[in-house]
This record gives C-alpha cells, sequence and structure tokens, in this order.
C-alpha cells in the first residue's frame, strides 16, 4: 500500500488468491506439519520461514502445474521477508511463464512490481510490469453480471486483479515524485485518481479478497489526505466509508472492525489526539485476542504503549510493553 512510500521498509502484497490461503487448513497438524500449500502459508504467516523452505525443498518437482505455480509464490514470498529480492523476482517471473490463466499472470506481475519499486528502486522496471498485467487483463474475457467481473478462463476475479494493478500505479506515481525529489504533492492527483478507478472496480462483491482490497484502497486514501494534513477528511474517510462497507460484509470475529479501529486509531494519534486513540487502540487488542491473532496482537500492543507513553502513563506502558514482549518471544518459541 502507500504506507510504504512513507516507510520505504513495507511492502504490502495482495492476499493470495483461492488454493493459497493462510487460514486453517485440515492437513496442518498442531506443531505446523503442513502437507498442503495452504499449511505452508500458515507457516509464512507466523514468520517461520525455516519450515517453509524445508516444506518446499521436499516437494520440489513433484506437483502438477498450478501447485507449481503456487510453489513459486511461496518461495517468492519468503526470499522477499529473507531480502534476496532478486531471486524472489525470478520465482515469480517463472510463475508467470507457468500460470495458465490471465489472472493469475497479472497477479504475479503486479508482486514483480512491488518488488521493483519498493525493494529495487526501479520504477521503470515496476511499470512495465504493471503494463504487462494490465495487457494479460486485456486476453480475460469477463464473465457475465453474476460473477462481478469474473474471469471465464478459470474463474479469477479480472476486475479485482485490475483494481490491485491501479494501486500500484498509485504507489508508483508518489514513488516516482519522492524519487525525483520533488514535493509529493504533485502526485497527489494522479494517484488518487488511480485509487477512485480501483475502489470503483471492487466497490460491489463480498468475498473475502474484494473486502480486503476495498478496505485497503480505502486506506490508502485516508493516507493520502493525511500525507496533505489533512487529518479531518482521512479520518471522514475511515469512519463514514468504512462504516458503509462493514454493513456489507460478514464479520462475526470483528475483524474487519478491529481493522477500522486500528486505522483510524493511527491517524488520530499521528494527528496528536491520543487520547482519543487509546479505546480504539485497546479495541482493536482486544479483538486479535480473541482471534489469536498473535502478530497483529504485538503490533497493536506496540501502538497501546506508545498512546500511553505519549500521554506520560510510563507505568502502563511499560507493563503493555513487557507483556507485549513477553508474548513475542513465547511465539518465537
Amino acid at each position: 500500500g502507500l504506507q510504504g512510500v512513507a516507510d520505504p521498509d513495507m511492502l504490502a502484497a495482495p492476499p493470495a488468491p483461492a488454493g493459497m490461503s493462510a487460514g486453517p487448513d485440515p492437513d496442518r497438524g498442531p506443531r505446523g506439519s503442513a502437507r498442503t500449500i495452504a499449511g505452508a502459508c500458515a507457516w509464512l504467516a507466523d514468520q517461520n520461514y525455516d519450515a517453509c523452505l524445508v516444506w518446499s525443498a521436499d516437494q520440489a518437482g513433484g506437483q502438477a502445474v498450478p501447485h507449481e505455480v503456487d510453489h513459486h509464490r511461496l518461495l517468492a514470498l519468503v526470499l522477499t521477508n529473507l531480502g534476496r529480492h532478486d531471486a524472489a523476482i525470478a520465482e515469480l517471473e517463472a510463475a508467470v511463464a507457468k500460470a495458465a490463466r490471465p489472472g493469475m499472470r497479472a497477479h504475479l506481475l503486479y508482486m514483480q512490481a512491488l518488488l521493483h519499486a519498493k525493494r529495487r528502486f526501479d520504477l521503470e522496471r515496476s511499470d512495465a510490469c504493471l503494463a504487462r498485467a494490465h495487457a494479460e487483463l486485456d486476453l480475460a474475457v469477463p464473465g457475465g453480471t453474476d460473477a462481478i467481473g469474473m474471469d471465464a478462463i478459470g474463474g479469477g476475479d479480472v476486475a479485482m486483479e485490475r483494481a490491485w494493478l491501479h494501486n500500484g500505479q498509485a504507489m508508483n506515481a508518489l514513488l516516482r515524485a519522492r524519487f525525483a525529489r520533488r514535493p509529493v504533492a504533485e502526485a497527489f492527483p494522479e494517484a488518487y485518481r488511480h485509487l477512485c478507478t480501483a475502489f470503483e472496480a471492487v466497490r460491489e462483491g463480498r468475498s473475502p479478497d474484494r473486502t480486503y482490497l476495498r478496505f485497503n484502497l480505502l486506506g490508502n486514501m485516508s493516507k493520502l489526505m493525511e500525507i496533505r494534513g489533512e487529518y479531518a477528511v482521512a479520518l471522514d474517510l475511515i469512519t463514514r466509508t468504512f462504516g458503509d462497507t462493514l454493513d456489507t460484509v460478514e464479520d462475526a470475529a470483528g475483524h474487519w472492525e478491529a481493522s477500522r479501529n486500528a486505522m483510524q486509531a493511527a491517524i488520530m494519534a499521528r494527528s496528536g489526539d491520543r487520547a482519543g486513540a487509546l479505546p480504539l487502540f485497546r479495541a482493536a487488542l482486544d479483538a486479535m485476542s480473541r482471534a489469536d491473532r498473535p502478530l497483529a496482537r504485538e503490533m497493536l500492543q506496540r501502538s497501546v504503549g506508545c498512546a500511553l507513553l505519549d500521554l506520560g502513563r510510563v507505568d502502563e506502558a511499560a507493563e503493555v510493553f513487557a507483556e507485549g514482549l513477553a508474548a513475542a518471544l513465547d511465539q518465537r518459541n
């Protein structure tokens, strides 16, 4: 997302399409003994890269082509997190060569575009990947209205993949200004236009992938407003537009509401309203604790602790930081 423009160390990638879910997997044992790509991705979500690499080596050469594509994607994500960006790009290019669906090829090219832009700082190569991805989607045949832009060749969501590409183009517009040492504000009109185009493409539909992307795009729109210092507009996008989106999705576990609370709190904290941000951070933390999401819980504990520290509540902050550190060490073990 666009957060990486302010923080180059962040690399946001879209969630993997169906077949590469990081959710619960029947073949994943209590210690993570994955036998499928889904189980291996659960390791990835836990940052257990060694387990991913060992599993990948065991699987090499013995898979059908669709699974080989997932195998390359998994390796690319592991290598990216290990800082081996050229090797990750090579894995993604190998996956492009084997992928049968235009939508999947576009997805893989988008991932390459992110790496070129945010890890290799090569916007020319990144733009070229995005152009290739748009061309791939031009090959796809839209389905009927019931499919909401679904690719008739294999079921990929063409409109959603196109929206991700516009999200990448928005990011590159901002990075281009930044790399040229020009005011980032010069790129706002182009970036915001791409984000609006992307959002319109996925405004409808209740699939988890579309819901995730709508949240991502709204977050990026609010981030643009925040960079411009328009905190009230950024908060309005989060509270009002996110609220409309929440009304259209199933959120029994409170995941999306927690995401909204965390994003709203972050904007409030950066605008100076740390007292108002604190209860929202706590509500999001409680939701992620109930959902057993250790990495999200760790990040939110840090946010709660920082808010308390800025408010001068040092002892409470120290207690929250100590709890978060203990949980992180326990998760590592």
